[in-house]
C-alpha cells in the first residue's frame, strides 16, 4: 500500500518538486539551483509562514480525492483533521474551554506532508508553466520533513560543540562516546558543505578537540596516523568534500533522467577542485580518471551510478590514507626519521592496522599510533640525563626503543621472533596473522 502511494504521488509532481517524496531529496533540488543561478540569474526564496497552520483540512483533503487518493483514507483523514479542538495553555494554567480548530493540519501527521504537495501541486505547475515559456526559470519546491535544519554553518558548529561537550561529560567508556559522536556530531559538522569547502584551520581545530575529548589518544601520537586509522570521520574537510561528491553525483543522475546534464555551477566546481586535489582529473560531463582508473556516471541505471561511485570513493579515501602516511613521514619525530628512507605506505597493511587499532588496548594503539616510548626517551622529555642503564634489565646500556623491544633480557619470554620490517620494528604495523602476539608484546614493553 504504501509504494502504491509513493508511485501515484511521484506521477502527479513534476521533477521540481522534491520534498517528501521517494528518491527526492535536497540534493538534487540544490543542484539545479546552483546550475541556473550560476549563468548570471537572480535567486529568490520564498517561505509560506505558517503553512500547516493555515492549511484547510477540507480543501487538502479534497484536493487529494480529486488526484486520486484512497477513498478510505481520505474518510480517516476527514475524521482525524476536520475536528480537532484546541485547549490554550499558558504556563500551569489550561483554559477550560477548548476551540474548535477549522484551519490547521496537524504536522505530527505522517500524511500532512503529502497533503502540502498535493495542495501546492496547482500552483506549482501554474508557476513553471508560465516563468518557463521564456526560458529564463528554474524552481525547486521542497517541503520540509520536520528534522533537525540550521541555517548556517555556525550553528552547525555549535551543535556539534554542543554534542562534544555533553560526549565528554558522560560516565561512559571512551569507545562508547567516539561511537556516539561519530554517528550523532560528526555527520552533523560534515553535511552541507556542497558549495564551499570549510576552512582548513577550523577543521583542524575540530580534530584536535575529536582526538582529545571523544578518543582519549595521547599527545605524543602521530596525528596523521591516528587520523588514518581512527577513519577519514576525524578530520571535517575531507569529510565535507566525501559528502559534497556523493551529494552530487545523486543530485546529477536525477536530474539526468529529467534530460538535463548538471555541467556548472558553484557545486560542480567545488567537486572537481576537491578530486583534483586527489589527482582525479575531469574528462568529460560526469566523468572522471585517475591512474588509468575511469568514473563515469553518464549511465541510466542507478545501481550502476552506486558502483561507479563506491570505487571513486574508494580511490579518494586511499590516496587521502597515503597523504597522511606521507604527512607522518615528512614529521620530524624519532619514529618518521627511522622509517622515512625505506618505508612506504601500503594499503594491504593499513587496513590490517585499521582492524587492530579498532580491537587493541589503549598501549597497543599507543604503539600503532607511534605514541609508545622508550625509558631513554622520557629522561629527554623530563629533562634529566639519559640513563646509561637499562631499568629492566638492568644491563649497563642505554634503554632505547631497539634495545627495550628486540634485545631486553627481561623480555625474552614474551617476545615474538625478530622482524626486519620497519614498519613492524618500530609501530608494530601488521602484515600477517602473528601481528598480535607483537603488537600485544609492543604495549608491554611500553607499560613498563
Amino acid at each position: 500500500m504504501a509504494k502504491k502511494a509513493q508511485d501515484w504521488v511521484l506521477r502527479l509532481v513534476s521533477p521540481d518538486v522534491h520534498g517528501a517524496l521517494r528518491g527526492r531529496s535536497i540534493e538534487a533540488a540544490i543542484a539545479i539551483l546552483d546550475q541556473t543561478f550560476k549563468h548570471n540569474r537572480l535567486l529568490c526564496s520564498l517561505d509560506l509562514a505558517k503553512a500547516f497552520d493555515h492549511m484547510y483540512p477540507t480543501l487538502a483533503i479534497g484536493l487529494l480525492r480529486r488526484s486520486g487518493f484512497h477513498e478510505q483514507w481520505a474518510n480517516h483523514l476527514q475524521h482525524m483533521w476536520s475536528k480537532q479542538w484546541r485547549w490554550m495553555q499558558m504556563l500551569n494554567y489550561t483554559n477550560a474551554e477548548p476551540e474548535l480548530v477549522e484551519t490547521s493540519v496537524p504536522q505530527g501527521c505522517a500524511m500532512a506532508p503529502l497533503a502540502m504537495v498535493v495542495l501546492l501541486m496547482e500552483a506549482e505547475r501554474d508557476v513553471t508553466t508560465f516563468c518557463r515559456a521564456n526560458g529564463l526559470f528554474q524552481q525547486a519546491v521542497f517541503v520540509d520533513d520536520r528534522s533537525f535544519a540550521t541555517d548556517t554553518p555556525q550553528n552547525l558548529h555549535r551543535a556539534c560543540q554542543r554534542i562534544l561537550y555533553r560526549l565528554q561529560t558522560m560516565p561512559v567508556a571512551a569507545d562508547l562516546k567516539r561511537s556516539l559522536y561519530r554517528s550523532r556530531g560528526a555527520c552533523l559538522l560534515s553535511w552541507g558543505w556542497w558549495l564551499v569547502q570549510p576552512q582548513r584551520a577550523v577543521c583542524a581545530k575540530w580534530t584536535m578537540r575529536i582526538k582529545k575529548g571523544v578518543c582519549w589518544i595521547n599527545t605524543m601520537a602521530s596525528r596523521a596516523l591516528w587520523i588514518l586509522l581512527e577513519g577519514h570521520w576525524t578530520d571535517p574537510w575531507f569529510e565535507s568534500g566525501h559528502q559534497a561528491v556523493k551529494a552530487f553525483i545523486r543530485a546529477a543522475y536525477y536530474w539526468r533522467k529529467q534530460g538535463i546534464i548538471i555541467s556548472s555551477g558553484t557545486w560542480h566546481l567545488r567537486v572537481q577542485q576537491f578530486l583534483s586535489h586527489f589527482g582525479i582529473q575531469q574528462i568529460g560531463p560526469l566523468a572522471w580518471t585517475s591512474g588509468g582508473l575511469r568514473f563515469d556516471f553518464n549511465h541510466h541505471d542507478y545501481e550502476v551510478i552506486l558502483l561507479q561511485l563506491g570505487h571513486l570513493c574508494h580511490q579518494v579515501r586511499d590516496v587521502f590514507r597515503k597523504m597522511l602516511f606521507d604527512q607522518f613521514l615528512a614529521r620530524q619525530r624519532r619514529d618518521s626519521r627511522f622509517l622515512s628512507a625505506n618505508c612506504r605506505f601500503n594499503a594491504e597493511r593499513a587496513i590490517a592496522a585499521r582492524k587492530f587499532h579498532d580491537t587493541g588496548t589503549a598501549h597497543m594503539r599507543a604503539v600503532l599510533l607511534g605514541a609508545a616510548l622508550s625509558p631513554a626517551v622520557y629522561d629527554v622529555l623530563r629533562h634529566r640525563p639519559v640513563a646509561q642503564r637499562c631499568p629492566s634489565c638492568l644491563e649497563n646500556v642505554v634503554p632505547d626503543w631497539e634495545h627495550v623491544v628486540w634485545v631486553c633480557s627481561f623480555f625474552s619470554r614474551s617476545r615474538p621472533p625478530e622482524c626486519h620490517d620497519l614498519s613492524q620494528r618500530r609501530l608494530g604495523w601488521p602484515s600477517r596473522e602473528t601481528c598480535h602476539d607483537r603488537c600485544g608484546f609492543h604495549g608491554r614493553a611500553n607499560a613498563v
